[in-house]
């Protein structure tokens, strides 16, 4: 694999008086080769609870935490996670709001077929269940410094992982659906 990184330099040309010399600055091309291409992590591991919880608290629609850290987020952000990191785990809360379904996906293979390549589950939410508890175990399949986007919204809540090799590349790892039953 070649990388094609263009350096760009202005022309500069320097008269001067006693002891200098012209000096010019012309574009150059350089080429660069990547060697380790990196991989999707991937999911080995899925536990699901369900709970009634009786207390009238707010709480947000989704919540996912990671253990490596506890950073809990409830909104969209972005996470790095270091390269010692071998595995990572989550923990994500779902309200379940009475007569709606939840659609979850997490990416288990890369060269899978394309409706393989996940795993999929449905849970119907009604009156004896108002949270689901996912936790969730990824593997991290090269030495890398991860870097992760989340995007929450009232309806859905999902993790992309960003790789760059030749070109950027993204892979859901992680999709969490809230549709109506």
């Amino acid at each position: 694999m070649v990388l094609v990184q263009n350096i760009q330099y202005v022309i500069v040309q320097f008269q001067g008086g006693a002891g200098y010399t012209a000096n010019y600055h012309q574009k150059v091309r350089v080429l660069k080769y990547q060697t380790k291409l990196f991989q999707p992590i991937l999911c080995n591991f899925i536990r699901f609870s369900q709970k009634l919880e009786y207390r009238g608290l707010p709480r947000p629609m989704f919540s996912i935490e990671f253990t490596i850290d506890s950073q809990v987020y409830t909104s969209s952000g972005q996470i790095l996670i270091s390269k010692s990191i071998q595995n990572i785990e989550l923990y994500i809360n779902c309200n379940c709001i009475n007569g709606k379904k939840i659609i979850s996906k997490f990416f288990k293979c890369e060269n899978c077929p394309i409706n393989k390549n996940s795993y999929q589950f449905q849970h119907s939410c009604y009156g004896a269940i108002n949270l689901l508890f996912i936790n969730a175990r990824f593997i991290i399949q090269t030495n890398a410094i991860q870097q992760l986007q989340i995007d929450i919204t009232p309806q859905s809540c999902k993790i992309t992982q960003l790789i760059f090799n030749q070109q950027i590349q993204t892979f859901v790892i992680v999709d969490i659906q809230m549709i109506d039953n």
